[in-house]
């Protein structure tokens, strides 16, 4: 169901295998490394990491509840760690076109309103 999901969303080969428990530890590998201080990519980087998150989104979206549920807790405290970690960012990383194209808020997207205290440039208002 999710290496379904996930091929018909694009995602390569690597990311189908390892599913949404692979997207969950990719996210927190983004989390860990926020959070120590050692995030020092630049836009690029932070756009890939982040699109991490968004792709979580989108599969726990699009399964069934009991198919997700063992893996909530894990994301809800690696989400709530980059919160902690983070800074608001003045817009949306991707732009506030691309916000309102997909429909993109700070409520339902907030990951992409956020940016590492580390990294220069990476805020929309810069």
């Amino acid at each position: 169901m999710v290496a379904e999901y996930l091929r018909t969303r694009g995602a390569a080969e690597h990311v189908v295998k390892s599913g949404l428990v692979g997207l969950i530890r990719s996210w927190e590998r983004v989390v860990d490394e926020v959070e120590s201080g050692s995030y020092q990519w630049g836009m690029d980087d932070w756009l890939n990491d982040i699109d991490i998150r968004t792709l979580v989104h989108e599969v726990v979206q699009a399964l069934p509840g009991e198919v997700v549920l063992g893996l909530m807790r894990r994301l809800n405290l690696a989400d709530w760690r980059f919160k902690e970690a983070t800074l608001s960012a003045g817009g949306c990383v991707w732009g506030d076109d691309n916000a309102r194209d997909h429909g993109w808020t700070r409520n339902t997207h907030w990951w992409l309103y956020r940016v590492p205290p580390t990294a220069e440039g990476l805020d929309p208002r810069d």
